[in-house]
């Protein structure tokens, strides 16, 4: 079925990092140089098409906050901006009824049915997120037609139900409600001991999420710097401390002279008045 395509200015289309799919930039030294290339030498014939006159695939967009937003076609849509800073161009577009929520849902399906795939790596990220902000309304079936393998589709929507449960998301939550509370819980992670020292928050993707892979596998990462042992050590001590200081202090010169740190340990035991005895023993 042939869709309605409209004509806009390009420079009238915004981006919004939440909808781009690929992590990291694709040129320069961050980028990974093949998918690097592959894109340039793409912007490259596409800015040919468009400078002769003719135009691209039409890219897609939805209305957001009185803009236009680019759902899919973030390397077309730049190609079109450049042109139009020379001679006047319009952009092809096909218009989505999506509001914000909706395309971060269906933002797993962008790249896969032309221009240059994004990484199997993104791919998975990108399914991962949307089933959590669809609430784990993607099938298995779904997510192995953009290109996922059975097993791992299987993987991403359990690790999206139990991230789901874990950090009280619900259907009615907007995409900024869901993003809050997936970034609350993994500052949650970091401090139950799956973050390294020093860290207030886990491993994330470009967008604040955590790997499907930890939402299943998460372990406690074992610290075993200077630094985090005396931590470890200090807060044994504290509740030690807390039981009784007196034994704790007797316990501690005994270690002492055992050892013969020769500490400088001075145990004086509190003597209860006889008030104080009275009023614990009073009936």
């Amino acid at each position: 079925m042939n869709e309605k395509i409209t004509y806009l200015d390009p420079n009238d289309v915004e981006t919004d990092p939440r909808l781009q799919v690929r992590s990291v930039a694709v040129y320069g030294e961050d980028s990974r140089i093949d998918e690097g290339e592959r894109l340039k030498a793409l912007q490259s014939s596409l800015h040919s098409v468009v400078s002769a006159g003719e135009h691209s695939e039409p890219i897609e967009v939805f209305r957001h906050d009185e803009q236009w937003l680019v759902f899919d076609g973030h390397n077309r849509l730049e190609v079109y901006q450049k042109v139009a800073k020379k001679t006047p161009v319009k952009i092809p577009a096909i218009i989505r009824s999506y509001n914000f929520k909706e395309a971060l849902s269906l933002a797993y399906m962008v790249n896969t049915r032309h221009g240059v795939s994004v990484s199997r790596s993104d791919a998975t990220k990108a399914a991962f997120r949307s089933c959590v902000f669809s609430n784990d309304g993607i099938t298995v079936k779904e997510l192995i037609k953009q290109g996922l393998s059975e097993r791992v589709a299987q993987k991403v929507r359990q690790a999206a139900r139990k991230l789901i449960e874990e950090a009280e998301i619900t259907s009615s939550d907007d995409e900024n409600e869901i993003t809050g509370k997936v970034t609350r819980w993994c500052k949650r992670m970091a401090k139950e001991g799956f973050a390294r020292a020093g860290l207030d928050s886990i491993s994330t993707d470009h967008l604040g999420f955590p790997s499907y892979r930890f939402v299943l596998d998460r372990k406690p990462i074992e610290d075993r710097s200077e630094a985090a042992r005396i931590e470890q050590m200090a807060r044994s001590i504290e509740k030690l401390v807390e039981q009784d200081a007196d034994v704790f202090l007797a316990a501690l010169k005994r270690v002492s002279r055992k050892t013969r740190m020769d500490l400088p340990i001075t145990v004086k035991r509190q003597q209860k008045s006889k008030l104080q005895l009275d009023e614990e023993f009073e009936f």
